[in-house]
């Protein structure tokens, strides 16, 4: 059979308070802030909030709570025969992306390719894009709209990221890329 104990105490600044209660396990569920505990006279530990001793088989007939702390600490807590475990209710979030499709521009050597974030044809914002460099050798530069550089894409490497903002690719070696935009529906 179990039995079961809860309590809750304040303790004054620098208050020893011992409690008398047959448990094989001691749980605190709040506290304001760390305290300390003995069970059955023994040596003080360490507790705070969410923390467990839990003895069994044994039992102990006493707790000693202490507050080190210059401020009044407010304890609750369970003492019972058998383990007490918290299972809070969980909200489940289901996440799913909204629609989208793809459009490539297929191999190109052009010097540049401007991106403004929307599909010229639908108008549709873009969600991601994705620019890969065909070359062996040479690297492509990334841009904004004010000229500013972003990155480089290294010889064979791709680059993706998600924005919608306007994007420039620099290419004065007229070498092979490519670019892929995923754009929403």
């Amino acid at each position: 059979m179990m039995t079961l104990a809860q309590s809750s105490v304040t303790l004054k600044a620098g208050e020893v308070r011992p409690i008398a209660v047959t448990a094989s396990v001691f749980s605190c569920a709040s506290a304001d802030a760390p305290f300390l505990s003995s069970f059955n006279g023994g040596a003080y530990i360490s507790m705070q909030a969410g923390w467990m001793v839990d003895n069994r088989p044994n039992h102990f007939t006493s707790i000693i709570l202490q507050n080190p702390s210059l401020n009044p600490i407010t304890i609750a807590f369970y003492a019972t025969t058998c383990a007490i475990s918290y299972s809070p209710v969980t909200n489940l979030v289901t996440s799913t992306n909204a629609p989208t499709y793809v459009k490539g521009t297929g191999v190109t050597n052009a010097n540049a390719g401007q991106f403004n974030g929307t599909d010229p044809v639908t108008g549709k914002k873009r969600k991601q894009i994705i620019v890969t460099n065909l070359d062996t050798v040479q690297a492509l530069s990334i841009g904004d709209s004010l000229g500013n550089q972003l990155g480089q894409i290294s010889a064979g490497n791709t680059w993706t990221v998600e924005t919608t903002g306007y994007m420039i690719v620099d290419n004065p070696y007229g070498i092979n890329w490519c670019v892929g935009e995923v754009f929403y529906v």
